[in-house]
């Protein structure tokens, strides 16, 4: 922009020269000459205004492939989170499952161990059972000699 400036300043200098110079000749071939100077300053400008257009219109195709570039890019990312979404969940579930089969582990800990506390109850119960037997059976046999000894005695005395 800067040297589109000084050639543009550079051109205007070189066109009042020549007015100066043609001003002492002819006045149509000075004008002649204004018209030839300032039709190529207007092709100059128009260059320059072309090669910015193609600039501009480089610069523009430039910005659209970076924008697609950045779509492809986000959408990249957003099959990656839904990925990481879905196995996040997955791995939720897991947890749960987890802690499901883990209280359920406890709770059949539990009842089995209330089992144990009723199988020894019902040993010590079974095991008084069987000493209230023995004991019962003690004095049965007990009963028994004595009657034994009883009728023994009755027969030796003629009873």
């Amino acid at each position: 922009a800067k040297v589109d400036a000084a050639l543009t300043n550079l051109q205007a200098l070189e066109s009042q020269r020549t007015r100066e110079r043609t001003e002492a000749e002819h006045p149509l071939e000075a004008e002649l000459r204004d018209i030839a100077a300032a039709l190529e300053s207007a092709e100059a400008h128009g260059e320059r205004l072309r090669r910015l257009a193609t600039d501009r219109s480089s610069q523009l195709a430039s910005l659209r492939a970076a924008e697609a570039g950045r779509s492809q890019e986000a959408a990249g990312w957003r099959r990656e989170l839904q990925s990481q979404l879905l196995a996040f969940s997955a791995l939720q579930r897991e947890e749960e499952e987890g802690q499901r089969r883990e209280l359920e582990s406890q709770a059949a800990q539990r009842d089995l161990e209330a089992e144990r506390r009723e199988v020894e109850v019902l040993r010590r119960d079974l095991a008084a059972a069987e000493a209230r037997c023995r004991r019962v059976a003690d004095s049965v046999r007990a009963d028994t000699r004595a009657v034994a000894q009883l009728r023994g005695e009755r027969l030796r005395w003629g009873g």
